[in-house]
């Protein structure tokens, strides 16, 4: 009876820490599109837009969308996918600040 009681809680320790290991890779996979939705928008602003881009930009939605529902908690997922997006939109605000031109 005690092994059972013992592998029951080895069992359900190990489910919760697989769990949140999921949860993490899918916010470190979401972290990665964040940024190359990023780079995207920046070379959209600085050339010719072209269809290919909004078609990226839209999978690159469905995908974190997807992700959002893997990880067990869309809530917390989106509000922490967003936070990390508004503080990619804030770095980059503050460096194109520190550009210098040469060119009065």
């Amino acid at each position: 009876m005690k092994w059972t009681n013992l592998l029951q809680v080895i069992s359900i320790l190990a489910l919760m820490s697989s769990c949140q290991s999921e949860y993490e890779r899918q916010i470190e996979c979401a972290k990665k599109l964040v940024k190359k939705e990023r780079v995207l928008i920046d070379r959209m602003s600085e050339i010719e837009t072209v269809s290919h881009s909004y078609t990226t930009l839209a999978s690159i939605k469905d995908e974190l969308s997807i992700r959002a529902h893997l990880s067990g908690n869309e809530e917390l997922f989106n509000k922490q996918i967003a936070n990390y997006r508004s503080d990619c939109e804030l770095k980059t605000k503050k460096e194109q600040k520190h550009l210098i031109s040469k060119f009065p």
